[in-house]
């Protein structure tokens, strides 16, 4: 095949890159005017059709999955939220699809596809919305870009250590420091979930945070496993 025929293939997958991108782009857009054309939509949230439209584009012109934003907007019309609410929640959202496009840029993130990115963004905009500190985030997706499943295995440790957030009086640096010894440890990431579920069972126990906390980091560092840390807990609390 001549040098001309391969740089015509090529101009033909750029051009239709374009157009495709330029399509996707005016299809999310012409979504929000098909949401916001519905006449009781129009009649309750008309005051916030043009400041959301303007998130919607400043996404778009960025380059950043503006998709993530529209499930948000349906979301929000759904439950009937009021209008400035509304539009608070659609800043907020598209500041946190800001943040995760800059922590996967700095840490270099892989990722194969447009459905892995997507996973990505909206676990990352998940963790902040649930409390973590950005410095946090990009610690969990530093830490993880060398793991095999990258994808998977963040999603299931910082899931674990969001709940861990919820139900505990760890702080981020204790979180952070959890994170590095479970992905050190012998455990497989569908694992992570378990520990939270044992410190669980160790505050019904009475057994502190930060005692169960120890205990836990003490036993995954020196080899042990799930087995190890419900035993070990048993004979703390056995009278």
């Amino acid at each position: 095949m001549s040098k001309k025929v391969y740089a015509a293939i090529g101009i033909l997958f750029f051009s239709f890159g374009l157009i495709a991108g330029g399509l996707f782009a005016a299809d999310i857009s012409s979504r929000v005017d098909d949401l916001f054309g519905q006449n009781q939509v129009q009649a309750e949230y008309g005051s916030v059709y043009a400041p959301i439209k303007d998130v919607f584009s400043e996404l778009e012109k960025l380059g950043l999955p503006a998709e993530i934003l529209l499930d948000k907007l349906k979301e929000g019309l759904a439950k009937k939220v009021t209008p400035l609410n509304l539009l608070n929640g659609i800043k907020n959202e598209a500041g946190r699809i800001k943040q995760a496009a800059f922590l996967l840029k700095k840490t270099r993130f892989p990722y194969e596809n447009e459905s892995q990115k997507i996973e990505l963004y909206n676990n990352i905009s998940l963790f902040l919305l649930g409390g973590f500190q950005e410095q946090l985030v990009e610690r969990l997706l530093s830490e993880v870009r060398a793991e095999n499943e990258p994808i998977e295995v963040f999603r299931f440790l910082g899931t674990a250590l969001l709940k861990l957030k919820t139900i505990t009086v760890l702080d981020e640096d204790e979180l952070s420091e959890l994170s590095l010894v479970l992905l050190h440890s012998t455990l497989n990431y569908t694992s992570y979930p378990i520990i939270t579920s044992l410190f669980v069972k160790a505050k019904f126990r009475r057994v502190s945070d930060e005692e169960m906390f120890s205990l836990v980091v003490n036993i995954l560092r020196n080899g042990g496993g799930i087995l190890q840390i419900e035993e070990e807990l048993g004979r703390r609390t056995k009278k």
